[in-house]
């Protein structure tokens, strides 16, 4: 079970480590440094490894990664790109910007979802430059109003950066584009104009509250903003 892996290694003493080398299935849970993991290793293995290297040295991790990655398989390449959270920075955004490219949807998954933790990428820009026209804000009397344009289309290049033509059932196209692209673009841009508070009263009264709450509510999630 790889999701209990970190678990595991937080609990394991010597016995365990010797163990852990008994199994090629423990692999992940052998505690050294030896890159010749990542030649030879197991996938568990390799990710542990490149774990260990990026909180030691983020930038020797991705070279590391970058080393293999285009004869890694898809549900290798998938699962070494999610160890680039450890350590997440703009020195990482190059490698990421060309896994939006990727002909595993999991890889390009995991690596929009990096990038929009990183506001000044290129995906950021992006996404600020496609939504910022979309919402407004109109005040008249005592009645504060959010004025919606929905997206007129979802090209290529918005396809490129993860968003997602086809909507799930009982939810318009345009509503599910502008869903997408608010829970891809930096808070900060709507934040930086009105006051929170104001933002969530008139996206309420919305007759398209729904997707702008839910991509907001997504937004926060992934850029990890508590506010």
């Amino acid at each position: 079970h790889a999701d209990l892996q970190a678990a595991v290694l937080a609990v394991l003493g010597q016995r365990g480590a010797w163990l852990a080398a008994q199994n090629p299935d423990w692999t992940y849970a052998l505690n050294t440094d030896d890159e010749s993991i990542w030649q030879m290793g197991t996938r568990a293995a390799r990710v542990a490894l490149l774990k260990r290297l990026r909180e030691r040295d983020p930038q020797h991790a991705l070279d590391v990664l970058n080393s293999t990655w285009k004869e890694d398989s898809p549900d290798d390449r998938a699962a070494f790109i999610a160890t680039l959270s450890i350590g997440l920075s703009l020195t990482d955004e190059p490698f990421l910007e060309a896994a939006l490219d990727d002909r595993r949807k999991e890889v390009r998954q995991i690596a929009a979802q990096w990038l929009t933790q990183l506001p000044p990428s290129r995906l950021c820009k992006r996404m600020i430059d496609r939504t910022v026209g979309l919402l407004s804000i109109k005040k008249q009397l005592l009645k504060t109003q959010l004025e919606v344009t929905l997206p007129e289309a979802c090209d290529k290049a918005m396809v490129r950066d993860v968003l997602e033509v086809k909507p799930p059932q009982s939810m318009g196209e345009k509503a599910w584009w502008l869903q997408q692209l608010l829970a891809a673009t930096p808070l900060s841009t709507w934040t930086q104009r009105w006051p929170l508070a104001t933002l969530i009263q008139a996206a309420a009264k919305s007759e398209w509250h729904t997707p702008i709450l839910v991509g907001w509510a997504t937004a926060a999630e992934r850029q990890r903003d508590a506010e």
